[in-house]
């Protein structure tokens, strides 16, 4: 059976694709675990996985802190964000993944540095996943 050229183009694509989106996943969790350290968390777990510890933490617990909503409230923005490409759950997932790191529960001081580090990177994901979401659905179909 022969090869035609549409075959080993397509292949020659489809690796380089997949390498580029490996190595921009990468860097992307390289940011969010610097992003965890700026706002005063362990460096070694990403922010989803706080934002997930704390969330989980309030639901348990049904605190009724001021701080309790803000918690729900990111965890509500970043599971929004990356719906389309890890499904429902993203931070509780994420929380999965980190389980033997500790988390920072923080004070009002880091809420804001998260605040300003999650609600501006959300900003610029949810475009760049939803694409990427609906991209990679395409191809599958």
């Amino acid at each position: 059976m022969l090869i035609n050229d549409s075959e080993v183009i397509m292949a020659f694509i489809q690796y380089w694709v997949t390498l580029i989106f490996n190595w921009v996943f990468q860097m992307l969790i390289a940011l969010d675990r610097l992003s965890n350290a700026f706002a005063f968390g362990n460096s070694k777990s990403t922010v989803s996985a706080r934002v997930g510890y704390n969330a989980l933490k309030v639901r348990v617990h049904k605190h009724r802190h001021y701080w309790a909503r803000y918690w729900l409230a990111m965890e509500t923005l970043i599971d929004f964000t990356f719906y389309p490409l890890d499904g429902p759950g993203h931070c509780l997932n994420a929380l999965e993944d980190d389980c033997e790191h500790k988390h920072e529960l923080g004070f009002d001081f880091v809420r804001i540095l998260l605040t300003l580090v999650i609600v501006p990177a959300c900003v610029v994901l949810i475009p760049i996943n939803w694409a990427l979401g609906w991209a990679k659905n395409a191809c599958n179909a």
